[in-house]
This record gives structure tokens, sequence and C-alpha cells, in this order.
């Protein structure tokens, strides 16, 4: 019975886990896109090129998605790909413009690395 219940409670924080990064994705993306598009108010560019610049962003969050997914089944690089996104979340539009890149972002691609 400890067993079954060990199973379930594991593959409920998986389902959390994974919803969790899911939701924390969906917010870095839609920061990044906010500020690519304020950056684009001022200037005159045409409907066509707006469209082009927003296609360009939502397939980057897709992008983004498929790479914070590939985490899944490892807790521990889960939390820190969790860590990463809230860093780059906290940064301004001009921090993100720039590339800065956050201690937590630097440790997770670390890890990452170990795992290639």
């Amino acid at each position: 019975m400890k067993l079954v219940l060990f199973i379930i409670l594991s593959a409920m924080t998986s389902i959390v886990l994974a919803a969790d990064m899911e939701q924390r994705s969906s917010q870095l993306c839609e920061q990044v896109k906010s500020c690519v598009l304020a950056d684009l108010e001022g200037q005159a560019l045409s409907a066509e090129i707006k469209s082009m610049v927003t296609s360009s962003m939502n397939g980057m969050c897709d992008v983004m998605a498929a790479q914070f997914s590939t985490v899944k089944g490892d807790e521990d690089l889960q939390q820190q790909a969790a860590a990463c996104m809230d860093s780059l979340s906290s940064l301004s539009c001009a921090e993100l413009t720039k590339g800065v890149e956050t201690p937590a972002c630097i440790v997770l691609e670390k890890r990452a690395a170990a795992y290639e």
C-alpha cells in the first residue's frame, strides 16, 4: 500500500511541476513579448512587419516552452529551471534586451550540460 501511495504522489508531483513549468514559461514569454512590442511602439512599422514580429514572438514562446519542458523527470533540474525562469521574469526590459544572465540560469546551464 505504501508503494502505491508513493507512486501516486510521485505522479501527482510530476503533473503539478509540469503545469507550474508551463505557467512560468508562459509568464516569462509574455514579459518578453511585451518588452519587444513596447520597443517597437514608437517605430513606424507596417502592419505586415508588426504581424511578422508577433508571429515570431509566438514561435519563440513555443520554443521556450519546449526547452523548459525537456527537464521533465528530474525534479532537481525542474526546480533549477523554475528558478531560472523566475529570475528572468524579474529582469527589466532593458536587462532582457541586453541579454543579462542571471545566476540561477547559469547554474541551470551547468546542470543541463552535465546531462548531455
